[in-house]
């Protein structure tokens, strides 16, 4: 599996809570066992991250760079990837704020990174009121409904990271020729759903999820990050995360 980070739509190398926000997507993405990440930034950002970032090495990870406007529609990331992933590899895509902690989310990551058909998203309870998809789902853990408006009590929204097969980049290119600003995430998301090819589940006991992309998401994320003990960041820093993950030991 390969991972994908739209950076095109928030200041991810602004610092937040002690660190640049990119390394929290990164560093989830590392958490999943993906170590061959694109990311995907505007033309100027661009070169800004690669400067920045490096191609990853110093983190036992590969980084390449690709081109997208902020205004272009999230779901053509997967078009923008399609050399990237190839025609077989399946794909988890984050956006640049994202931000995931919790004690077992090595764990639940890694699982669903072993995706080999369909899509599956996480999903999270919330108190942010703000539009959001909200997500119904069966025991079995197969979506039932998507939907885009405030989420109300004890419903439960999709939080920003994704997994999906191959089949995403046809999905995507059919959707983009009945669209001219090219399909959006939820619209790729409905196009599983309607298959009974999209699983949700719900992110582990304590794991957190906030979008440090909004003000609600990162005003919720300073409120969370005050309550951590200091070995336990927010967002962890690449190197020690490199270290813990054993991406730096000699094969």
């Amino acid at each position: 599996m390969k991972g994908i980070i739209i950076a095109s739509r928030c200041d991810a190398l602004a610092t937040a809570f002690g660190a640049p926000l990119i390394h929290a997507p990164l560093g989830t993405l590392m958490q999943a066992g993906i170590r061959h990440i694109l990311l995907i930034a505007s033309s100027a950002e661009q070169m800004v991250y690669a400067e920045r970032l490096g191609d990853g090495a110093q983190w036992g990870v590969t980084l390449t760079y690709a081109e997208q406007g902020p205004t272009q529609s999230t779901g053509r990331a997967f078009l923008t990837a399609e050399r990237f992933l190839g025609c077989a590899d399946s794909v988890c895509l984050i956006g640049g704020g994202d931000i995931l902690h919790g004690p077992s989310l090595d764990n639940a990551l890694r699982t669903a990174a072993k995706l080999r058909a369909g899509a599956r998203l996480f999903a999270h309870p919330t108190v942010d009121a703000s539009p959001q998809t909200v997500v119904r789902y069966d025991a079995d853990g197969v979506a039932r409904g998507l939907e885009q408006r405030a989420p109300t009590a004890h419903e439960r929204v999709i939080t920003g990271i994704g997994f999906y097969d191959n089949e995403v980049i046809d999905i995507a290119k059919h959707l983009a020729r009945h669209n001219a600003e090219g399909a959006t995430l939820i619209d790729i998301q409905r196009a599983y759903l309607r298959r009974d090819r999209l699983h949700v589940q719900t992110l582990p006991h304590q794991c957190m999820w906030f979008d440090a992309a909004s003000d609600s998401g990162c005003a919720n994320a300073v409120r969370y990050a005050q309550t951590l003990p200091p070995q336990r960041p927010l967002i962890e820093d690449p190197a020690t995360l490199a270290q813990r993950l054993g991406y730096l030991d000699a094969p």
